[in-house]
């Protein structure tokens, strides 16, 4: 092409000029395209319509730090707490348990339902430990230094002086007690009025039934001893006795029936021997022969059975419960020492002053109330 002499001609120095930059079109080709492997080209890239709409990622983090700020600085508000369900506690029901401990030097009642304590140092009773308690009525009857004093469950009035006595039994009347006293020829009964203090009927043991240990009374019949008779061990009465076995463990009267365990097997059975009867009723329990045996209590009208049980070499007791010919053991969550029934319930004092209240269908929970003192215990 030819340049006219018109022609206005633009001189450029290139050394002023900055050359091209090509990072620029290197971004715009690398957001549009892809190279292959190995050299076989570049391919277009997928490019999302909504790229430029998303929510940049610190934008989310800090959002997800805000919520839970929130939660962690009001956990009251969160929707698992508004919906939460408490899960019903065992002594939330009524149960019409009373308890009493009777410890060396105090005495003190709990109403298990209103978790009320009342701990006091009664007159007309010495200091002491006591060795043998039973329930009768509104009162209850404790042996301390061989004698019984009677206490009544509201702790309101002096203890009364029963008497003389090595052991105390209920009575076929809640409005008695039998006091057993031990002499040179044999057991004295003496029937007592623990409101008053009067004085019922008493009788003597013959001397052909000798000592032997005495396990309960039968109204009309007097003391059921656990004794030797001709070379043999046996339970009974002035009128009626039935053999045992040398290694059963006699824990007390049920009725007419003698209560024991027979543990000469790989675990115990509870054995029931009618004194009026020939044959013997056994239930299977779940605690092995290895274990201790330890204190246990009737029940007053149920006629249900609990004892406590230790395995070798552990400080915590298990408690053996049998009703209805229906045995179970139950972890008493600590070492235990005394036990009583107070109608369907079964209450254990552990050494730690805790009481656990055992119900009906056999779960275990602490009574919340302040630790008590060791002791007898006793339902009212």
């Amino acid at each position: 092409m030819e340049l006219g002499e018109a022609s206005d001609l633009v001189i450029v120095d290139l050394d002023d000029v900055p050359p091209p930059s090509r990072s620029i079109e290197r971004e715009a080709f690398d957001e549009q395209f892809a190279q292959l492997a190995f050299g076989l080209g570049t391919v277009r890239r997928r490019v999302h319509s909504d790229r430029a709409s998303r929510t940049p990622l610190w934008v989310l983090l800090f959002a997800v730090i805000a919520m839970l700020a929130v939660l962690i600085g009001n956990p009251g508000s969160s929707v698992s707490d508004m919906h939460a369900v408490p899960s019903p506690r065992m002594l939330d029901v009524t149960t019409g348990a009373h308890v009493v401990s009777i410890a060396y030097d105090r005495i003190e009642a709990v109403d298990v339902d209103a978790r009320v304590e009342r701990v006091v140092r009664l007159a007309g009773i010495p200091d002491g430990t006591p060795t043998a308690v039973v329930a009768a009525g509104d009162s209850f009857a404790a042996v301390v230094h061989g004698r019984a004093y009677a206490v009544n469950r509201s702790l309101d009035r002096p203890a009364v002086d029963l008497g003389p006595a090595d052991a105390v039994f209920r009575s076929a009347s809640s409005l008695w007690v039998w006091l057993a006293v031990a002499t040179t020829s044999g057991w004295q009964l003496n029937l007592v009025s623990p409101v008053t203090g009067e004085r019922g009927p008493s009788s003597f043991t013959p001397a052909r039934i000798g000592m032997g240990r005495p396990i309960g009374v039968l109204d009309g019949d007097g003391p059921v001893l656990d004794r030797v008779e001709d070379g043999r061990r046996v339970i009974g009465s002035a009128t009626r006795s039935r053999a045992i076995s040398r290694q059963d463990i006699v824990l007390g009267m049920a009725g007419t029936s003698a209560v024991s365990l027979d543990c000469a097997q790989r675990s115990c059975t509870v054995v029931l021997t009618d004194l009026n009867g020939r044959g013997d009723r056994r239930i299977d329990t779940a605690v092995p022969s290895g274990w201790a045996i330890g204190p246990s209590a009737l029940g007053q009208d149920s006629g249900a059975l609990a004892v406590l049980t230790n395995a070798p070499n552990s400080d915590s007791t298990r408690v053996l419960v049998v009703r209805s010919g229906v045995a179970r053991v139950v972890d008493a969550g600590g070492h235990a020492s005394a036990l009583a029934w107070s109608g369907d319930w079964l209450f254990v004092t552990l050494d730690d002053g805790r009481l656990v209240a055992i119900g009906p269908a056999g779960g275990a929970e602490t009574v919340d109330i302040s630790p008590m003192p060791q002791g007898a215990l006793v339902g009212t």
